[in-house]
């Protein structure tokens, strides 16, 4: 049982939107939301094979809002980056690896995103951030300023807190006001401009001291 699901109103609409925390059969679906709405550069399989290795992974939490059975908006809590790169070259990853094959530059890009993302985790200990960090919001078009993303930022919250979890961080594009802004009234606080990527921390033991 998902004792993570709940419903929340759609404020648009008189049907309602159901929170819950996502399941190994979800990947499909997440990476059909993120590649129609976020970045398709490396297409539905190879996006599916990474939010499979997601799923799979202990150290690894998603959070999806659904309306009608069909998800619009997902958040993911990343613990563990080594642990999803080890699962992404076993099994069904490397099938579709193997499909993206005849197309070598985007295997190779590919790689380098990853290795990016694991390199994450490095510079987030030199500048002291927490181990857990949210992965951004995908939420969407149709349903964005509908305040799917601080549903799922509270039901993110509400999974850490009863998981002992006091610190999260994030990283959002200096030029993303709009997630800069949605982050900020969550309760996140600017640790560090780098680059062209802000950090951004919530101290959510400090949270429940201000209510």
């Amino acid at each position: 049982m998902n004792s993570l699901a709940h419903t929340v109103d759609e404020p648009r609409t008189a049907r309602r939107l159901r929170i819950r925390q996502c399941e190994k059969g979800d990947a499909q679906a997440l990476a059909l939301v993120h590649v129609e709405n976020l970045s398709g550069r490396f297409g539905l399989a190879l996006t599916k094979a990474y939010y499979q290795a997601c799923l799979e992974s202990e150290q690894q939490l998603f959070i999806c809002a659904e309306q009608d059975g069909t998800i619009v908006g997902f958040l993911g809590l990343v613990g563990d980056r080594i642990q999803v790169i080890k699962l992404l070259l076993t099994g069904r990853a490397l099938v579709a690896l193997a499909g993206a094959a005849l197309r070598p530059s985007l295997v190779m890009e590919y790689f380098r995103h990853l290795w990016r993302w694991m390199r994450v985790r490095s510079f987030s200990r030199r500048l002291d951030l927490p181990r857990w960090e949210y992965r951004p919001v995908v939420v969407a078009q149709a349903y964005r300023s509908r305040g799917v993303a601080t549903h799922l930022l509270a039901a993110a919250d509400r999974m850490l807190d009863s998981r002992g979890v006091t610190k999260v961080f994030l990283q959002v594009a200096s030029t993303n006001a709009g997630a800069l802004l949605v982050y900020q009234k969550s309760g996140f606080k600017i640790r560090l401009a780098h680059s062209s990527t802000i950090f951004m921390i919530k101290d959510l033991a400090g949270q429940h001291r201000l209510r």
